[in-house]
């Protein structure tokens, strides 16, 4: 199983991506000064329909459709969909360690 996940998501409208890290003691973070509304938080696997980010001060952030943290690899991708400014976009997987 995997210790971190290092992801991007994208959203329509942003030319930039925004960089995830997902841990396995179940903490995410991400760099400040992205399209995001929160940096870090919590999150959960909801079975395998993917991943919930949950916000440090609580409440939803972004959802990564399909995404499995135990068999995650490197480029794999999905629907990524931002809970609190209402776009889908897309998650990438670019390395896992």
């Amino acid at each position: 199983m995997p210790k971190i996940i290092a992801a991007q998501g994208s959203i329509p409208g942003q030319t930039e991506n925004e960089g995830l890290y997902i841990k396995d003691n179940k903490t995410w973070s991400s760099p400040p000064g992205g399209w995001m509304a929160h940096q870090s938080g919590k999150w959960e696997q909801i079975s395998l329909a993917g991943i919930s980010l949950q916000s440090a001060v609580g409440g939803p952030n972004i959802f990564m459709a399909g995404l499995v943290f135990e068999t995650a690899k490197a480029g794999e991708s999905g629907q990524l969909r931002d809970q609190v400014g209402g776009k889908v976009g897309t998650w990438k997987v670019i390395g896992v360690g």
